[in-house]
């Protein structure tokens, strides 16, 4: 019965990382997008929109895991 346990929590753990993965990925190609818009719409690279909006997203699962840890 522990090994059950242990395994389901192993492949919960490998799924969560996947999962996380994916959504991260999915992320870049959204910063990337948009980084590239919002350079042909102002004074600024696509360079400093992709560091911009990585630091707010960086920002904003700070938020969240703290968020996490007071439940």
């Amino acid at each position: 019965l522990h090994r059950v346990d242990r395994r389901q929590r192993q492949m919960c753990i490998r799924d969560s990382a996947n999962d996380i993965r994916e959504i991260q990925l999915l992320w870049i190609t959204y910063r990337d997008k948009n980084a590239h818009l919002f350079a042909k719409m102002s004074s600024e690279n696509e360079r400093f929109w992709r560091n911009y909006f990585t630091a707010r997203r960086i920002e904003s699962l700070t938020n969240l895991s703290e968020f996490i840890d007071l439940w």
